[in-house]
């Protein structure tokens, strides 16, 4: 059997309480840094946008613009991050990594995305490609 002093008791106690406490304090504390929720979105689905416009009496007025997003508008070179997190297989995390490197120089290629891109796999990329994701716009892109 394992008997422990008095002494030690309130040790433990005390230890225990300190992690307790500071946990808490955390958890109060720490910002709330929750990223936006994630949509899934087929070819014809809509998203309300909602834009902040000046007026001539300096006055914001409200205007509701739909936009769609589809698989053959996401460019991983271009797109927001709110774009990016649609795409299968990208998460936030993954979104806020592709912007950060894509700042850096732009994706020549999938392999180099691949190499850049820690946590994304062959079959990822592949289900990308099959949602309609390029790394860039076309070369024609009159009606973008």
């Amino acid at each position: 059997m394992f008997f422990l002093t008095r002494e030690e008791q309130i040790k433990i106690k005390i230890l225990t309480s300190l992690v307790l406490i500071i946990g808490v304090i955390y958890m109060i504390s720490a910002p709330n840094n929750l990223p936006p929720k994630k949509a899934v979105l087929d070819g014809n689905s809509q998203i309300e946008i909602t834009i902040d416009v000046p007026t001539s009496s300096d006055e914001l007025k409200k205007v509701e613009q739909v936009k769609k997003f589809s698989p053959e508008r996401v460019f991983l070179n271009t797109s927001p991050y709110e774009v990016l997190i649609t795409c299968p297989g990208i998460g936030p995390k993954t979104a806020t990594r592709i912007i950060e490197e894509r700042q850096i120089s732009q994706f020549d290629d999938w392999r180099n995305f691949r190499d850049r891109i820690t946590g994304i796999s062959t079959l990822q990329i592949e289900a990308l490609k099959q949602s309609g994701v390029r790394l860039f716009p076309p070369k024609d892109n009159a009606d973008l």
